[in-house]
């Protein structure tokens, strides 16, 4: 073999190997690529599951069944659910407002806030915002009407 031949060889050679770690870095940039699409997809699809999730379960909160499935007081034969004790609460609320409407400034009674930030100077014992003041009202009302169906 000649020396013209071997430069050939060795330039063919130098191709090659070229052109293979072109056809490496390709392939590599593909393989890349590919796990990037996957992961885009992977994503989506748990941003999806996580917004249609928080959707049912936004659902289920506003459609009120879970108030009505959890008891608040219960008798023996009579059982008051979370939807009828809120119902109760605000009904105490209201007619508490209605009766003492000229004592709610003195009292210190804020209608436009939350009752649960509110100090309450009234009550006892367990008893210190104006919303654990009326829970208390409305459990008592509640108790009492219990007594009275079961006789």
């Amino acid at each position: 073999m000649g020396k013209g031949q071997r430069s050939k060889n060795i330039g063919a050679k130098n191709q090659s190997s070229a052109n293979f770690q072109k056809t490496y870095e390709g392939k590599a940039r593909e393989k890349s690529d590919k796990l990037k699409r996957i992961a885009l997809i992977v994503g989506t699809i748990a941003v999806a599951l996580f917004l249609i999730g928080m959707t049912i379960y936004n659902a289920v909160l506003d459609s009120g069944v879970i108030e009505r499935k959890t008891v608040a007081v219960s008798s023996e034969n009579f059982e008051v659910d979370n939807a009828m004790m809120s119902y109760y609460f605000r009904e105490q609320y209201n007619s508490f407002l209605q009766n003492y409407s000229s004592m709610i400034s003195y009292l210190g009674i804020d209608t436009s806030s939350s009752l649960k930030s509110q100090s309450c100077t009234m009550g006892g014992e367990g008893i210190n915002t104006w919303y654990d003041f009326f829970l208390a009202q409305t459990k008592q009302y509640v108790s009492g009407n219990l007594l009275v169906l079961c006789e």
